[in-house]
């Protein structure tokens, strides 16, 4: 732990960046997520991932994040949560969210960026 503090104090002193560096670790099932990290329902709604990332980021929070915490289609498709409502593939249907949302202009674009 002690290498992860200095590199992010080294990031904020060199880089001068306005948050604080952000890590992201995966836990294989919720029984091994620990205890005393808080969860987005602390404000009492679901929330995007960007949001909890952002609060994580200004605030210094450590969240541990599920399905359930989440109210961002875009989000659940790229972790592999959530049900598919059509016949298309996960991947199919991520590229069709990304260009209908606006996020992405073309198929092609959308495929590179899976």
């Amino acid at each position: 732990m002690p290498d992860l503090k200095n590199a992010a104090e080294a990031i904020s002193k060199y880089l001068k960046v306005q948050t604080y560096p952000l890590a992201i670790k995966f836990y294989p099932d919720r029984l091994n997520l620990p205890q005393d990290i808080r969860r987005p329902t602390v404000f009492g709604v679901k929330m995007a991932f960007c949001q909890i990332n952002t609060i994580a980021r200004k605030w210094g929070w450590s969240f541990a994040v599920t399905p359930e915490d989440i109210n961002c289609v875009a989000a659940l498709m790229s972790f592999g949560w959530g049900d598919l409502e059509t016949k298309l593939s996960r991947e199919e249907e991520l590229i069709s969210f990304r260009i209908n949302a606006g996020y992405i202009r073309g198929r092609e674009a959308a495929k590179k960026k899976i």
